[in-house]
């Protein structure tokens, strides 16, 4: 389950990421000179954003602190085509859409420990090296798979990189930049909903393999 989470939040932000330029140019109708100051802005509300997710995730769960996170970086996709902002505007929105990719990211980074764990407590054996491996799987799935989604729609709405796109076009690239992405998010958010794993779960697995790694100690001695 959380395997086919990650699958899809991992795909809504890299179809996001890789259309980014053509909102930001043929939409947002932004010079590539001010590129670079957004994707600092970007930069800034990760790093902000970091400690607060942080601190979410300890108040209310790990699982409940990546369903907001997922639903926030969701609106903020879809806020970003929704109008055609004025230049000053971008830059909160690239600070909000960095905080939301950061907790998503961070979030289910922090998430995977505790898979490892329960899954010790019913395997009996520790698995990091195979969950390691397998997210570093989704990553690359998520990655190229965004990529082939996006040649996708690109072809579909007719852009062609050596000529001004049409108004339609660019419909289709606001539309496919606000829906595809939030549509993944949210159907990763429903899946994350229902993992299993709580912040209580967790702590009773915990309280369990603490419990044995003592008496394998005390029984060595």
């Amino acid at each position: 389950r959380v395997l086919f989470r990650s699958v899809l939040g991992m795909l809504g932000i890299q179809i996001a990421v890789a259309q980014l330029l053509y909102i930001f140019i043929h939409f947002l109708q932004q010079p590539e000179t001010a590129l670079p100051f957004v994707l600092v802005c970007y930069f800034i509300g990760s790093m902000l954003a970091i400690p607060l997710w942080s601190r979410l995730a300890v108040r209310i769960g790990k699982r409940d602190c990546l369903f907001v996170t997922m639903l926030f970086v969701a609106a903020a996709f879809v806020t970003l085509p929704a109008y055609l902002w004025p230049s000053w505007a971008l830059y909160p929105l690239a600070m909000a859409i960095g905080a939301g990719i950061a907790g998503v990211q961070g979030i289910s980074m922090a998430l995977w420990p505790d898979i490892i764990e329960a899954d010790e407590l019913k395997t009996g054996q520790r698995r990091e090296g195979i969950y390691a491996a397998m997210r570093s799987f989704v990553m690359k799935l998520a990655l190229g798979l965004g990529l082939l989604v996006v040649g996708g729609v690109l072809t579909a709405i007719g852009y062609e990189g050596n000529r001004p796109p049409s108004p339609t076009t660019v419909t289709g690239l606001r539309l496919s930049f606000a829906l595809l992405p939030a549509i993944c998010l949210l159907a990763g958010a429903a899946v994350i909903r229902r993992f299993p794993i709580t912040r209580e779960v967790h702590e009773q697995a915990l309280a369990v393999l603490g419990r044995a790694r003592e008496g394998e100690i005390a029984g060595k001695v």
